[in-house]
């Protein structure tokens, strides 16, 4: 990938998602014990990064099943706002992309 302004190469700066121990590191920094929704909402949105994560797609990451139980939107809005709190952190954000689901977009580095 090239920088649009002066077309040096960059490379995005991706998080580490631990899964296993539900961690999240970038850079030297590391946030412990986060909580299995928001880790799994977190490793689809990194995994995927800077593309969109559609809705369905997080229902899966999070219930493991493509069934939608009572309230998952408001459930996933809930994640997201966690997620949100942890990515800020790191200087990152996540973006709602309306009607399609939300975006990771963290600084990027030059290679």
């Amino acid at each position: 990938m090239n920088c649009p302004c002066c077309g040096a190469s960059i490379t995005p700066v991706r998080l580490l998602v631990d899964l296993n121990s539900n961690t999240v590191a970038y850079g030297d920094e590391k946030v412990v014990c986060v909580v299995p929704p928001i880790i799994e909402v977190l490793h689809a949105l990194n995994d995927r990064a800077p593309r969109v994560v559609r809705y369905a797609e997080l229902n899966y990451a999070i219930w493991g099943s493509s069934r939608e139980p009572d309230g998952w939107m408001a459930c996933i809005r809930v994640y997201i706002s966690g997620a949100r709190r942890i990515v800020e952190r790191f200087g990152g954000r996540i973006d709602l992309v309306e009607r399609r689901g939300y975006r990771l977009v963290m600084p990027m580095s030059a290679a």
